[in-house]
């Protein structure tokens, strides 16, 4: 709990609250006088009830245009075009010339290094397959990388902001849940099948039962992805819309996204969920402990070495062995590992672009790591720079000293999604839909790495109308 602040002094836009107009945290500059900062109260952040109401158009629209399934993509020129991809072309230039024109507050290190990162894999593409391939393969990244990046990164602005996305991501998960229970019991794909049906295209492709389900794939490309999309919601729901507290309401989040993840009856996606709820379950039994998440990330350390120190095989192999389905998925996921980075080791520098890798015929060509392939495709310096940017990200939002509790809500939830997401990636690879929401999702912190140091009492209020 906050304590209750001072007086106001005179003058302050506290003490004149009830003429003076609210003022946005990033755009707010207290005045000083004698020394002394305006004291202003944290006002209760305002709920959000209707998510498109609040939301800028372009980023209720992107959000619910991922969930189109393949079969609404057209082809030009031999580039397929989604619909999420037709609203990029448009949004990156507008959300570009909102960052330049300084409405979003200053250029952050992750900016630049999204932007290297993207550049640096255009570089490996030129080299790859030339001036052509490369911008048309290199352009298709760009875009789909720092056009959802950039999306949320200027209409993403505030915690309110905040909150309406995570409660649009969850409204997008109910649906979703609506279509694949009955898709994951009945083994009928009906989105994918009645959209191909529609629009032509082959239906989705036959996969073994697992745990007496089949594998629901709802509007994507594969069950993975759709896992994915549901449990990246966890964090948000339960921190944000909950705000962090046991309640009926939030196990009935808790609920809905375990239940939608589990129908993709993926380990990859179920490793997310377990992570957050692992995370959520720390942060909550440890309020009162300082230096809580030192203690945790030397915990893991330790239990790292520990395992690498009396074990004979790499820690990331037992991981993997642990948390798949099958031994035979393990198997290949190790063998993968192996191969893949014996070429990172052949091209450490700008990777082997879009060209085939090194393994046994018997092999599939399908990378089941997204790191891995990162590196492998795009070289070393490609992984890190995009590493780099989200622990830049995670840094500068670390050292905000800032105590409402609507912006530390936001902050946790955004790092708890990150951390999941991040070491998922070593069992899963992101693409399409979801390697655009991966971007998105890093966008949707920046304007935490900008909040301006306040406690006790002396913060500007974070507030937000509706967006037109």
């Amino acid at each position: 709990m906050l304590n209750t602040p001072t007086k106001p002094v005179s003058g302050s836009p506290s003490a004149n609250a009830s003429s003076a107009p609210t003022v946005p945290v990033d755009e707010y500059i207290g005045d000083i006088r004698g020394g002394l900062k305006p004291e202003i109260r944290h006002p209760k952040t305002q709920r959000v009830r209707n998510p498109f109401r609040h939301l800028a158009w372009p980023i209720s629209l992107f959000m619910v245009l991922l969930l189109m399934p393949p079969e609404t993509s057209v082809n030009l020129g031999g580039l397929r075009l989604s619909p999420y991809r037709l609203l990029l072309m448009i949004g990156i230039l507008m959300a570009a010339a909102r960052l330049m024109s300084g409405r979003c507050g200053r250029l952050i290190a992750t900016d630049w290094l999204i932007f290297a990162h993207c550049g640096w894999v255009l570089i490996s593409l030129f080299k790859y397959g030339g001036i052509i391939t490369g911008l048309e393969t290199g352009g298709i990244y760009g875009l789909e990388a720092t056009g959802a990046y950039l999306l949320a990164r200027v209409y993403i602005r505030n915690a309110v902001d905040y909150q309406a996305m995570v409660k649009l991501h969850l409204l997008l998960i109910l649906g979703l849940a609506v279509v694949v229970i009955p898709e994951a019991v009945t083994g009928i794909h009906f989105t994918r099948e009645l959209a191909s049906a529609v629009l032509g295209g082959p239906s989705p492709g036959f996969m073994d039962q697992r745990l007496g389900l089949e594998r629901a794939f709802g509007p994507f490309e594969h069950p993975i992805l759709m896992g994915v999309f549901c449990a990246s919601a966890l964090g948000g729901a339960i921190m944000v819309l909950g705000l962090g507290k046991i309640s009926l309401g939030n196990i009935r989040r808790a609920v809905l996204v375990g239940i939608a993840t589990l129908m993709s009856v993926s380990g990859g996606p179920i490793v997310a969920f377990a992570a957050q709820g692992a995370l959520l379950a720390w942060e909550y039994v440890t309020r009162s402990i300082r230096g809580r998440w030192h203690i945790l990330m030397g915990g893991v350390a330790f239990v790292y070495v520990a395992i690498d120190m009396l074990s004979n095989r790499n820690p990331f192999l037992i991981f993997v062995q642990y948390l798949t389905f099958s031994q035979g998925s393990a198997y290949n996921r190790v063998l993968i590992w192996n191969f893949g980075t014996d070429e990172i080791a052949r091209h450490p520098i700008i990777g082997i672009g879009m060209a085939d890798w090194i393994r046994p015929a018997w092999m599939s060509s399908s990378v089941d790591n997204f790191w891995l392939l990162t590196a492998m495709r795009f070289g070393l310096p490609a992984l890190f720079l995009l590493l780099a940017a989200i622990g830049a990200l995670l840094w500068a939002m670390a050292r905000r000293k800032n105590d409402d509790p609507a912006f530390q809500h936001c902050r946790l939830a955004w790092a708890i999604t990150m951390i999941s997401l991040t070491v998922v990636g070593i069992t899963v690879h992101f693409w399409n839909a979801i390697f655009v929401l991966f971007f998105f999702l890093i966008g949707s912190g920046a304007w935490m790495a900008t909040v301006p140091n306040q406690l006790r009492g002396v913060a500007a209020p974070v507030m937000g109308g509706p967006r037109r």
